[in-house]
């Protein structure tokens, strides 16, 4: 079947096209998640972001661009959302001074 075919039974409801479909380009977003992120853990996050954006939003495909051109756009989309995420997430190994440290536990002994 050609990614037109695909995507129509997809838009059906059927699952299995749309995996047969994201099987071809999984790994070309897959890198291109990797290569916004920069590490495989934000990665994965992203590239499921893509993959749930793109069942979702695959009624509103329009086949202007190829799939492989609609996914790739989804997948940077996603995975700069992830970095937007991460950059306003304070981390705990961020911290400075000895505040968290020094706390004493208040209960009796």
């Amino acid at each position: 079947m050609d990614d037109a075919d695909l995507i129509a039974a997809c838009r059906a409801g059927d699952h299995h096209a749309f995996a047969e479909l994201v099987g071809r380009y999984r790994t070309n977003a897959w890198h291109v998640c990797l290569q916004i992120t920069g590490n495989t853990h934000d990665a994965e996050d992203a590239l499921q972001d893509t993959l749930t954006a793109a069942w979702q939003n695959l009624p509103k495909f329009r086949g202007d661009a190829r799939f492989n051109t609609w996914l790739h756009r989804i997948a940077a989309n996603a995975a700069l959302a992830v970095v937007r995420r991460r950059k306003n997430t304070d981390s705990l190994d961020d911290t400075d001074g000895e505040y968290g440290i020094l706390l004493e536990d208040p209960a009796p002994r």
